[in-house]
């Protein structure tokens, strides 16, 4: 575990952080649905009020992580305001951690919102890649 204890998006709310990837704390979930996938809930280490963080089990490179709503919609566009404020929100405070823990100078944040833009696992999620 990190102990973060920073302020998150202006939030009330501080959200679960476990970074050490080779030890990550399951959530009282055990398997998480993660578009037409069922998700370990061991790959969850990251956890907000409306947003999760996935082990990414295909990584591009070390570290490449992905920040996954809590309720399953296919594309960008079927979130709610909310939902678009903490998956960002999210995937900022993960992807400061992930480039200190990988010792990046820069990241990829990414979502591929359709088919035709090679979405392939059709549950929204940005990817945060560190460079």
């Amino acid at each position: 575990s990190s102990g973060i204890n920073a302020e998150y998006g202006g939030s009330q709310t501080k959200p679960s952080l476990s970074l050490s990837i080779s030890t990550l704390k399951a959530t009282k979930m055990s398997v998480v649905q993660f578009g037409q996938h069922l998700a370990k809930a061991t790959q969850v280490f990251f956890q907000s009020e409306l947003s999760i963080g996935l082990v990414n089990l295909k990584p591009v490179v070390p570290g490449h992580v992905l920040i996954v709503p809590k309720r399953v919609v296919p594309r960008f566009k079927d979130l709610t305001k909310e939902e678009v404020s903490d998956l960002w929100n999210s995937a900022n405070y993960v992807s400061v951690e992930i480039e200190k823990i990988y010792k990046g100078d820069g990241l990829t944040l990414c979502i591929q919102d359709g088919p035709n833009a090679g979405q392939t696992v059709f549950h929204v999620h940005i990817h945060v890649i560190p460079r």
